[in-house]
């Protein structure tokens, strides 16, 4: 694949992911809004964007095993990599909303 194809890629999958984020954030809204409790609404939007964000770093590591093998292989034990964890979230939520448009779009 072509370095152009890759960064098209992660164009791509980067709006994806920010979709299904921002769904995440807007569901997480119209909960909280239900607790009635302003601390019990923000508690619960930030435990569930973390909940989503620590399932779609999961899923990019499935999606990316060839670089997330070199990332560990290249990287000392104790180092995190930022750039890596992106990467996978990315991937991650790029898998999502594929998953969800191919449920929502009418078959031919």
């Amino acid at each position: 694949m072509p370095k152009g194809d890759k960064t098209e890629k992660l164009a791509d999958d980067t709006a994806k992911t920010a979709a299904v984020l921002t769904g995440v954030g807007i569901a997480g809204a119209i909960i909280g809004y239900f607790f009635g409790d302003t601390r019990g609404g923000v508690a619960v939007a930030a435990v569930a964007a973390g909940a989503t964000i620590y399932k779609l770093n999961e899923m990019g590591e499935q999606n990316r095993p060839v670089e997330n093998a070199a990332n560990r292989f290249f990287t000392p034990s104790g180092a995190n990599n930022a750039d890596n964890t992106f990467k996978n979230i990315v991937s991650g939520g790029g898998a999502v909303f594929d998953g969800v448009a191919s449920q929502l779009t009418p078959k031919k």
